[in-house]
């Protein structure tokens, strides 16, 4: 790094790398980079599944994830032999019904060359747009590739149980209830958040979550 400034003080290289902007470039091109990598190995695999979920970022935008799984025979992909799951991508959605999710996907996948005819499984939650039966996501890929087998979320099913199953114990009621007002106690003020901190190490406290 010191001889990378020197050469920029002394006028011996032009493209210095060090603008505002330069570690988002950076971020970037290594994201294209591995995103075309797994992509590469999806396409030696042939087939697929898609896994999609939609939450709002902090900013109150809709995100929707795509993951893609798919299986390695060890021969023709790079990628080892056995079963593999990534990350592709956040896609920014304005509109979350099925037909605008089902749209926003086959759009990504065709932009990263992957054929809609490979995938043989799609995985998302229990709503309505994306498990509907009629004008869902998994309807209408399966309108469109019959061979998309759909699979809902166990976990999120189960999650779901639990949930509800909680709300019928008062006594689990009010351990939960008793743990988020602590939260709250503490993270809503500074001050108590740094009498927490200086009495408690290693541990946080975190508020509970609706799903």
């Amino acid at each position: 790094m010191q001889d990378h400034l020197e050469k920029i003080l002394n006028k011996e290289i032009q493209d210095h790398y060090l603008g505002k902007n330069i570690q988002n470039d950076l971020i970037n091109i290594m994201g294209q980079a591995v995103q075309q990598e797994i992509v590469s190995r999806i396409k030696a695999a042939k087939y697929f599944s898609v896994i999609l979920d939609c939450t709002p970022d902090v900013s109150h935008q809709e995100q929707m994830s795509l993951i893609i799984r798919y299986v390695a025979d060890g021969v023709n992909s790079k990628a080892p032999a056995g079963i593999h799951e990534h990350y592709i991508q956040f896609i920014v959605v304005e509109i979350s019904t099925g037909e605008n999710l089902y749209n926003t996907l086959l759009q990504k996948l065709e932009t990263l060359g992957l054929d809609i005819d490979n995938i043989r499984g799609q995985g998302y939650d229990n709503g309505a747009n994306t498990k509907g039966h009629i004008s869902g996501v998994q309807a209408r890929l399966l309108q469109r590739n019959p061979g998309a087998f759909f699979i809902s979320y166990a976990c999120h099913n189960f999650n779901l149980v639990l949930g509800n199953m909680a709300k019928t114990s008062p006594d689990a009621m009010t351990f939960f209830g008793t743990l988020q007002r602590i939260c709250t106690l503490f993270t809503s003020s500074t001050k108590r958040w740094t009498v927490f901190r200086k009495h408690v190490k290693g541990l946080s406290i975190k508020p509970l979550s609706e799903t």
